[in-house]
């Protein structure tokens, strides 16, 4: 598999450039309408769902070294138009030397295909346009064939009328006593307690995204139906919501219900303790 985690810090739903000092390109626009029969590559986009999809590419010849990769719209459309898919491979490349230490050559073995190979992207928005992409790449890193592209469209979320009765109790140290009731018993929700000015600084659907980016284990924090307790993991004298959302199949399906509660400060006595030594 060409693929490994590597990909996904520099180019999963890929960036371009913050500069336009690069901006040099002499390619021919990609005609995304192009046949695949006038193309080096096929590519099959399979099990599209709101947040994932499969890519497929076979290389035409059976042999050859080549690059695939998925890009939203809005980043194909600057590489097509006015950068040119050579910046892309170049920035890729560029940008994983960076982050994983790693030399050019490195870089290009892991990345590179051959004859075919098929990944399963994740992470994607809901009812966004995506591009996927191939290319014959050189071990110099030089593009060496057309790119051949197909368009494909994840899928719309459909939207919950999941409320939330929401109640804060008395703080702790390290958190305070809640109570949660849903509306609708058996839908999932994900309830979790969040720092108050990182989610006063986002509207509704950026504090969603940035949760699910930085919790990597948020299904730990999936549940269904009525909630209570006493939550357990916050930093004394600091100020928090505590959030719930719908969600299903990796997908918010609801804006965002919160309630502030603020923990008590200084340290917990009941986490003191003393040693003593007598000499």
């Amino acid at each position: 598999m060409a693929f490994t985690t590597l990909f996904f810090v520099a180019c999963n739903t890929a960036q371009t450039p913050d500069t336009d000092s690069d901006n040099n390109n002499t390619e021919e626009p990609v005609n995304p309408d192009k046949p695949q029969s006038e193309t080096a590559f096929t590519i099959e986009v399979v099990d599209i769902t709101a947040t994932a999809a499969r890519v497929t590419v076979a290389a035409k010849d059976g042999k050859g070294k080549f690059y695939f990769d998925i890009l939203r719209e809005e980043y194909y459309n600057n590489y097509n138009d006015r950068l040119g898919f050579q910046n892309f491979i170049d920035y890729t490349v560029a940008s994983l030397m960076e982050s994983n230490g790693m030399s050019k050559q490195d870089v290009l073995s892991r990345i590179l295909s051959s004859g075919n190979d098929s990944y399963g992207f994740t992470g994607l928005e809901a009812g966004s346009v995506y591009y996927a992409v191939a290319m014959g790449v050189n071990d110099s890193g030089a593009i060496t064939t057309d790119v051949a592209v197909v368009k494909f469209s994840t899928l719309e979320v459909e939207k919950s009328e999941i409320t939330f009765d929401m109640s804060v109790g008395s703080a702790t140290y390290t958190g305070a006593a809640y109570s949660v009731k849903p509306t609708i018993a058996t839908e999932q929700y994900v309830l979790i307690p969040w720092n108050k000015r990182v989610v006063d600084q986002m509207n509704d659907a950026d504090f969603i995204k940035h949760c699910i980016k930085m919790r990597s284990d948020i299904e730990n924090y999936v549940v269904t139906g009525e909630q209570k307790g006493v939550l357990d993991s916050c930093v004394p004298g600091r100020d928090y919501y505590l959030v719930a959302f719908g969600y299903q199949g990796g997908v918010a399906t609801t804006g965002v219900t919160k309630i502030p509660f603020t923990t008590k400060s200084g340290g917990n006595p009941a986490e003191c303790n003393f040693t003593f030594e007598v000499s």
